[in-house]
């Protein structure tokens, strides 16, 4: 019974992930070895799980799909990592002090706005005129024993509103979920 239940909720997510004539958007499935994720493709974004999420080592990488629109060097990035307790603004912190020994210029403020279903720690990393750094951390529950990060990047200035309303679309839309292992 908790089986089908299960069953239910992943295919109610794919109908709510579907492309849909009313926003443009599509849905996605990423896979890793014990974990399934659902989330949604941007209108005028393209999601690769392959060669260019592989150069950034994440599960997804969104890039935007105008030819002019790519030279402003915009990626939303989302990363499925093994949790070592349930502690993410620890995460978010130890994130933070990295970025202050490599970047020593780094500035952080507060992400406000950020909206998902599953509880989060949220900050901006940036060096002004160099990168902006958008840097989201989700805990999907004690259940699973994943952590989900979700950056957006951009490459000499602050992310537009049109940029940040995809980045929260991707937030908003995120499904996590176990899987048999193959």
């Amino acid at each position: 019974m908790l089986g089908r239940l299960k069953l239910l909720l992943v295919l109610v997510a794919i109908l709510l992930l579907a492309p849909s004539a009313a926003d443009g958007d599509g849905g996605m499935m990423v896979y890793g070895g014990d974990w399934g994720l659902l989330l949604s493709e941007p209108a005028g974004w393209h999601g690769d799980t392959e060669d260019v999420a592989k150069k950034y080592r994440v599960s997804v990488v969104f890039l935007l799909q105008a030819a002019e629109s790519r030279k402003a060097d915009v990626t939303i990035r989302v990363q499925v990592g093994k949790k070592t307790d349930e502690n993410i603004a620890g995460d978010l912190s130890a994130d933070m002090d990295g970025y202050k020994k490599e970047y020593p210029k780094v500035e952080f403020s507060e992400l406000s706005d950020i909206d998902s279903r599953y509880p989060f720690v949220a900050k901006l990393f940036f060096v002004r005129g160099e990168f902006y750094e958008y840097v989201v951390y989700l805990n999907p529950g004690k259940e699973y024993p994943h952590i989900l990060s979700v950056a957006l990047s951009k490459a000499k200035e602050a992310a537009t509103p049109s940029e940040m309303a995809a980045y929260q679309k991707v937030i908003q839309s995120l499904i996590f979920t176990r899987r048999k292992a193959a």
